[in-house]
């Protein structure tokens, strides 16, 4: 809601829909897939107070009065406190992460041959571990400040 994309400066710099399915096809992949890695994941981290009490946050998801919000917020814990979720769900050459952000680098550079210098990539925080890897170790870029957004407003 607080993105206007129409804005003339904003370069669309993700697989299109076509792209992502095409791109799991050639990789195998699948979104049943990816979900059943996270939960064999999660399953392995988990004591069994900690299955229990995510149990009850389900059953606390399916009889709110705003589910989606509910499930917003316990999708927020869970990506909070698993830090080998995505890294789970994607796999190290997945479309989810790596191939997103290989057409991100590639119109990262497309705009900086056009002479665009000032330039932001809008993307979630489970993408950032391989942008810095590539932006770093691949293409030589240096950090010099970091900035964190918030993306969902839970409250």
């Amino acid at each position: 809601d607080e993105i206007d994309y129409r804005r003339q400066h904003f370069v669309h710099a993700d697989m299109t829909a076509e792209e992502f399915s095409a791109s799991m096809r050639e990789r195998d992949e699948s979104v049943l897939q990816m979900l059943f890695r996270a939960w064999v994941t999660g399953m392995g981290q988990q004591t069994p107070e900690q299955a229990a009490a995510a149990q009850a946050d389900l059953l606390k998801v399916l009889f709110a009065d705003d589910r989606q919000h509910a499930l917003k917020t316990m999708f927020a814990e869970q990506l909070a406190t698993q830090s080998d979720l995505i890294d789970a769900m994607a796999g190290p050459d997945s479309t989810l992460i790596v191939q997103r952000n290989r057409k991100a680098l590639d119109v990262l550079e497309r705009e900086r041959a056009a002479g665009h210098r000032r330039i932001a990539l809008f993307y979630g925080a489970g993408h950032f571990p391989d942008f810095h890897e590539r932006l770093v170790g691949e293409m030589g870029y240096e950090p010099l400040d970091v900035r964190w957004v918030d993306a969902w407003r839970l409250d």
